[in-house]
Formats: structure tokens, sequence, C-alpha cells
């Protein structure tokens, strides 16, 4: 077992959280405790079943409560979020997702992927009353479009919310661009040539809406 599997835990029986809480209580530097909890938390949430999800928010809320590293919030209520999200619980994932915006506002030298979940959130749950401060966050943080999948989420949200205010060229042309970045090979990054920052598994749904949209 490797030394640094107490915290990435894919199970969660007492004894694992036991062992955790354990081996938490050793470490005195409190950047670490929080980076540690948050990090056994993203490897409950991506088991993905709602009691790993409810596990996962539990842990969230004892590092925001207990360790609120500035470095480390921004991430934490982003996690938070899309448990909330995969549980159902639209408006405290919309609550979750702000937290996360205002934590990275706050501390801009850690730079999150959350514009772009949130926007990902309001266009698939269809939620048009959020799509004005949507595109808003969008505009905010231009620095989190960094790699092919981030290029394909910012063109799908921009084309839903254009067709959804009835600007069909602009949506057309933000479907194309998603689905020009969704071919990418390569992750556009110097000297990398690997799949990070890929989109692996297209929503085939999405996928026929952003065709319809542009027309193919």
């Amino acid at each position: 077992m490797s030394s640094n599997d107490w915290f990435r835990k894919s199970t969660w029986a007492k004894e694992d959280e036991d062992d955790f809480f354990a081996h938490l209580e050793k470490i005195d530097n409190p950047f670490h405790k929080a980076q540690y909890v948050r990090i056994q938390a993203l490897h409950l949430q991506d088991v993905g079943n709602p009691l790993m999800l409810y596990s996962a928010i539990k842990l969230v809320e004892l590092m925001i409560e207990r360790w609120p590293e500035p470095s480390q919030l921004a991430m934490a209520y982003l996690q938070k979020a899309e448990c909330l999200e995969a549980l159902g619980y639209t408006k405290e994932a919309i609550e979750a997702f702000r937290n996360s915006l205002a934590a990275e506002r706050a501390f801009p030298k850690m730079r999150t992927s959350a514009s772009l979940s949130f926007g990902m959130f309001a266009v698939s749950h269809e939620l048009s009353d959020l799509y004005s401060e949507v595109l808003s966050v969008l505009d905010e943080f231009p620095d989190a479009v960094n790699s092919p999948e981030r290029e394909f989420q910012n063109s799908v949200i921009r084309s839903f919310i254009a067709a959804y205010q009835g600007d069909a060229d602009k949506a057309r042309n933000y479907a194309l661009e998603a689905i020009n970045a969704n071919q990418k090979t390569y992750s556009g990054r110097r000297f990398d040539s690997s799949t990070l920052g890929l989109i692996e598994k297209p929503d085939s749904d999405m996928h026929k809406k952003l065709c319809d949209i542009a027309g193919l």
C-alpha cells in the first residue's frame, strides 16, 4: 500500500474513516490538513454513488469549517456543488457554485473550472434565469478556457444560451466551435502530445443538439 493511500480511499467504511482521521490527526499544517481532506472527498466523489457523494460533502464541509485555506476553498465549494448536482439538489448546488466563484475572486492565484462547470450546470438543467449570470461569469474568467475540453464547454454554453435568446447566427457559430473543439486530437499545449484536457466521452444528446443548431 502506498504511503499516500490514506487520503485517496475509494471506500468509506468505519475502518476507512477511522484510519483517515487517525492519519489526519498527525498533520500539524492547516494547509496540508485542508488539502488532504479535499483530496479524499474528491476520491469519494469519483466513486459516484449517493453514499459516497454525501460522505464527500461532509468532508468538504468539515474542511471549510475547520481549515478554510484560501487556496483550497474554490475547489472545495466546486466539489460540493458537483456532488449536490449529482444528488439532485439544484438550489443548493447553485449556492455552492456561487461560493466557489466568490472564493476564486478572493484568491485569484488558484484558478478552477467553476465558471464553466456553473455554465454547463445551467444549460444542462435549462435554468434560463441563470443565463445572464453565466455569461457574465464566463467573461470574468476567460483564463478558465485553457484546454480542448474547456473550449468545448465554453462554446456549448454560449451556443445553447444564444439559441435560447433567439440569436441563430451566434448560436450556430458557437456550435461549430464546440464541434471543432470536440474533434481536436491534441491538447494544444506546447510539448504535449498526450490526451490531457481532451473530451473522453462526448455526450451523444449534446452532440446532436449542437449539430442541429449548426445545421449539420
